[in-house]
């Protein structure tokens, strides 16, 4: 009787989700000595998949990109290599921006000049000024914000595009 023993499949820390700027990935197997190896797909080439040839995983994966998976296979050299294991996506969205000064309660004399930020390099802002929620189609916010009407109500969003 011959035995073909399959090293284990890897696995995925954290395994897809929503994360703020970026998501790291650890890609984890329960056979130490095995090798990992993984590709970075897309949707649009979600074609390809990991093989003994893709890059050798050695740390953590930093994805900034939205809408990725990671494929991953183990190698070993005295067990015949895993099944290729796909990821849940990973949603990578911008960190909301940031408003200043922010004073409790908000009021200030004659107008206010308000700053929105963010801390995400390339991005821009998006702002509505009477309570709507703002998307990409919003006008793109110039700060500081002058607010010279009582109750004026600023919303924002950041958005980049990769």
């Amino acid at each position: 009787v011959n035995y073909e023993i399959e090293v284990s499949d890897p696995t995925f820390t954290p395994n897809g989700g929503d994360f703020e700027e970026f998501a790291e990935v650890c890609i984890l197997c329960l056979k130490s000595e095995a090798v990992l190896h993984y590709v970075i797909v897309s949707s649009t080439d979600d074609f390809m998949t990991a093989t003994s040839s893709s890059p050798v995983y050695v740390g953590p994966l930093k994805l900034e990109q939205t809408g990725l998976t990671v494929k991953a296979i183990a190698v070993h050299p005295d067990l015949i290599e895993s099944e290729v294991n796909t990821s849940l996506p990973f949603i990578i969205r911008v960190s909301k921006p940031k408003f200043s000064p922010i004073r409790n309660p908000l009021v200030f004399v004659a107008e206010a000049h308000i700053h929105v930020t963010s801390t995400i390099a390339g991005c821009e802002i998006h702002c509505t000024f009477d309570g709507a929620d703002p998307t990409e189609m919003s006008p793109v916010c110039v700060s500081p914000v002058t607010v010279s009407t009582s109750g004026t109500v600023i919303k924002a969003v950041a958005t980049k595009t990769v």
